[in-house]
């Protein structure tokens, strides 16, 4: 690798003043999770690799390719920009990552940040509270289905990204959604963030494709042993959901 961070580009980026969402991989996955999801269900379109010694070597298979666990995604309009990873950076890597992340996007004058972060939860919110704060203020965000927050934390990539909007005056959302699992993908708060994401973007995503699926999981996990042993549907795998199929 000819620098410590590189972005391969894989299909041109229009001009314009794009909304950029970042997902990165963390408590239960939500953000990557949410983000792929939006991005299967509008078609956008893969854009870049990042690929980096900072990153933990893995290869995914989407759609029988092999793929980069980090990456850029992107519509056909230049409206927006998807960053997703479902690679965890350590801590100590995140600076080079996230800088030379910034230098690329920067170079696509956008409009605005949206970070997708998790929180763990000991129990589930009732009310599938999402919070949120933005700088400037927005006194907005209540539309969305997010509650401001005047005291909380960021950490990792979108923790460098931040500090490098608030140093340049860049207009950014982190939105954090309460999660109770840690190390697994929690469904459920993905599709919560899904709709707030949604809606505060206009993108017009449908979650009741992984909205079903979360509902018959938890069905098939209520079933007795003998109701299990009944012969079953095969199981939807994880890039399924995100799929919405």
């Amino acid at each position: 690798m000819s620098s410590e961070v590189e972005i391969i580009p894989k299909n041109p980026i229009k001009r314009g003043n794009p909304q950029v969402l970042t997902g990165f991989a963390g408590a239960g996955f939500v953000g990557s999770t949410a983000l792929m999801y939006i991005a299967r269900q509008k078609e956008f379109e893969l854009k870049a690799e990042v690929r980096s010694k900072h990153i933990p070597p893995s290869i995914l298979l989407i759609n029988g390719e092999p793929t980069y666990p980090f990456r850029i995604y992107g519509d056909k309009e230049g409206k927006y920009i998807i960053v997703v990873s479902e690679a965890l950076v350590p801590p100590e890597n995140s600076y080079p990552v996230a800088n030379a992340l910034m230098k690329y996007l920067k170079n696509k004058n956008p409009a605005g940040f949206t970070f997708v972060e998790a929180m763990p939860f000991p129990a589930p919110p009732q009310d599938n509270a999402v919070f949120g704060f933005s700088f400037p203020r927005r006194d907005d965000l209540y539309k969305f289905g997010i509650k401001p927050i005047s005291e909380g934390g960021v950490s990792g990539l979108n923790a460098v990204m931040l500090d490098t909007c608030l140093q340049e005056k860049i207009p950014n959302t982190t939105i954090v959604t309460p999660t109770v699992i840690v190390t697994n993908i929690d469904y459920t708060a993905s599709a919560t963030a899904i709709d707030v994401i949604s809606k505060m973007h206009k993108l017009g995503v449908d979650t009741a494709p992984l909205k079903k699926s979360i509902e018959m999981q938890q069905q098939m996990q209520q079933q007795s042993p003998q109701q299990r042993g009944q012969p079953q549907q095969k199981k939807k795998g994880f890039f399924d959901s995100l799929s919405g199929q």
